[in-house]
């Protein structure tokens, strides 16, 4: 990962800054000279670009290796302009740029001084009664911005440069004029690294804008440059059509149009087509934007979860402020639809495993889990009511969030959990000599779990397992049950707690009958099981099926018969397929007796 020291972001912003060439139209109308005559032009193979340079300045490099009079520098110069246009309005499909008296671009070359790069010029008044004509400038040499961490070469700087300007040129014909400077740099420095993906000089000193600004509104943390990113975000990671190819997306062109089709912000754009249809909304794609930032440079390349780009490689992540968690906190995030609220915590050596609650409803939030030393730890998921699927250890946790409507304050409350949760689901069944208990597991922390079984609030039993069988029982007594889980560290809560009454011993019981059949209703797919008792031995008990009308549909033999409780699986009773309705299941130990409990049955 890239590294840019405090010396180094101050040196950058002095002498490669940019002009903004957007925010401020007197300042950008003294730096174009307006169509100056050169002694020299250079048209492209298909004269859409018009080339104005100087052979006597002293200020070209006029190599020419190819002998053919053209400087090798203005050939370059067309090329890109051929391939900037090709991309933006073939491949694309942008509007062209509004044209000038003889419909060629004009492209003139100025000798700027280190830390300007170029400029797209308006003409005033416009040359073409439909849109804003303009042309561009750019710098006849741009060795002397070098040296650069992330553009390599002057040659490399005049192309991301050029296609920067081209793109304001067309932007233009959208609308000439815009409220918000931002939107137009962010587009075109987004343009930059899709025509020019190794000339990232965004990366240079915009990005700490971003990096060290994640909860501004969106639109105020810089001049724009810094939100390529999320450019790429949007082009790249959230449009279908550009994941396997960005030169396939639409969206940044569907913005574009509808900034161009009224008055309204480039923000009120955005969400027009971030509204919940097509794509996701405008707040739930920054929230999950700046969360994903939150693991820049953590990765080396795009096999992970959590990255929307490449260039995430080769920058810090976002700066947080991050306060020890030890047992619980409970914070209160002041939310709106034009920015995010952060709020960090790291967890210490002690495994833990985290529980959020939230105090409101309506919110969008994520939640990002980010460890340098154990990249299991990572994950990033959406803000609920929930619990950390995984226990984790030294790493930090971040609640990202914002909210789709009016401003409001968001209370959570979070809780380090280093003692188990306890286990979930407890069930209790009594068998005929014993009652068997199962559970669902503790969530954890830790990984050598150990639950124990209490009976009427005395431990009985530790074990590891999440199925107990107590045959320490007497028959027809009643019994409470519950469980623990418990680690290195302590004991959890206890799980849910039963009641349940044991099978008495067969002498006691002393009349038959049926205690239960389930499920009821019954549906066929189903298992049907009966519980009944029998006060003496018999030689052949049956159970009849039997309609509404009296008649028996089914009958089966038991293969319990001596005294006793027993349960027994009577599914068979229904091969024969009854349609839906009520029916009687009778219980028949003898020909003397009978008993008879109802149920229905369902398709």
């Amino acid at each position: 990962m890239k590294n840019i020291t405090l010396f180094g972001i101050i040196f950058l912003s002095l002498v490669f800054a940019r002009i903004d060439c957007l925010g401020n139209e007197n300042a950008r109308s003294m730096s174009c000279d307006g169509r100056v005559i050169k002694d020299s032009q250079y048209y492209t193979s298909d004269s859409l670009f018009c080339i104005h340079y100087n052979t006597q300045s002293g200020d070209l490099d006029t190599t020419d290796l190819n002998n053919n009079n053209i400087p090798d520098y203005i050939e370059e110069v067309g090329i890109m302009a051929d391939s900037a246009r090709n991309v933006l309005v073939y491949k694309l499909q942008y509007d062209d740029v509004p044209a000038d008296t003889d419909g060629i671009y004009d492209i003139y070359l100025k000798d700027y001084g280190k830390g300007t790069f170029g400029h797209c010029c308006k003409d005033f008044p416009s040359q073409n009664i439909y849109g804003q004509t303009s042309y561009l400038q750019i710098d006849t040499d741009y060795n002397n911005n070098l040296p650069s961490d992330f553009v390599n070469s002057g040659l490399e700087f005049m192309r991301i440069t050029l296609v920067h300007e081209y793109f304001h040129a067309i932007q233009y014909g959208y609308r000439g004029s815009g409220i918000d400077p931002y939107f137009y740099e962010m587009t075109s420095m987004w343009i930059e690294d899709v025509i020019v993906p190794d000339g990232d000089d965004y990366l240079d000193w915009p990005i700490w804008n971003l990096i060290n600004n994640p909860e501004k509104d969106f639109g105020t943390l810089g001049p724009g440059y810094e939100l390529a990113l999320f450019g790429h975000y949007l082009s790249s990671y959230l449009d279908p059509n550009g994941k396997l190819n960005v030169l396939n997306s639409t969206i940044m062109r569907e913005i574009w149009t509808r900034y161009g089709s009224n008055s309204g912000t480039a923000l009120s754009a955005i969400k027009d087509v971030l509204n919940g249809e097509n794509y996701p909304l405008f707040i739930e794609c920054w929230v999950d934007f700046i969360s994903r930032n939150l693991y820049n440079g953590i990765y080396d390349d795009m096999d992970n979860p959590h990255y929307y780009y490449i260039d995430q490689t080769l920058i810090d992540p976002i700066k947080t402020t991050s306060t020890m968690l030890t047992d619980s906190a409970l914070i209160e995030l002041d939310l709106d639809n034009k920015s995010v609220a952060i709020e960090s915590f790291l967890i210490d050596s002690l495994e833990s495993l985290i529980t959020v609650e939230h105090g409101i409803e309506n919110f969008i939030g994520r939640v990002a889990i980010i460890s340098t030393d154990n990249y299991e730890y990572n994950n990033l998921f959406w803000g609920s009511d929930t619990t950390v699927e995984e226990s984790f250890n030294n790493a930090e946790v971040h609640f990202v969030y914002g909210i789709d409507g009016s401003s409001t304050t968001l209370p959570i409350e979070i809780t380090a959990h280093t003692v188990p949760l306890p286990p979930l689901s407890l069930m209790v069944v009594a068998a005929q000599d014993s009652i068997v208990l199962s559970w669902n597991p503790s969530p954890g922390p830790g990984e050598n779990l150990s639950y124990v079984v209490f009976r009427d609030n005395d431990s009985i039993y530790v074990l590891n397992d999440t199925n107990y069988v107590d045959k320490n029982i007497e028959g027809g007594q009643s019994y409470t049950y519950k469980v623990t889980c418990q680690n290195t560290v302590g004991e959890s809560s206890a799980s849910n707690t039963i009641s349940i009454m044991s099978w008495p011993d067969e002498e006691n019981v002393i009349s038959s009958t049926i205690m239960n059949i389930y499920p009821n209703p019954i549906r066929q797919s189903q298992e049907l099981t009966i519980l009944y008792a029998l006060d003496s031995d018999y030689p052949k008990p049956i159970v009849n099926l039997i309609n509404v009308r009296g008649e028996v549909v089914n009958s089966i033999k038991l293969s319990s018969f001596s005294q006793g409780w027993h349960r027994e699986n009577i599914n068979s009773i229904l091969n024969t397929n009854p349609s839906n309705g009520v029916y009687f299941i009778r219980l028949q130990p003898d020909q003397e007796s009978r008993h008879t409990k109802k149920i229905t049955i369902l398709n």
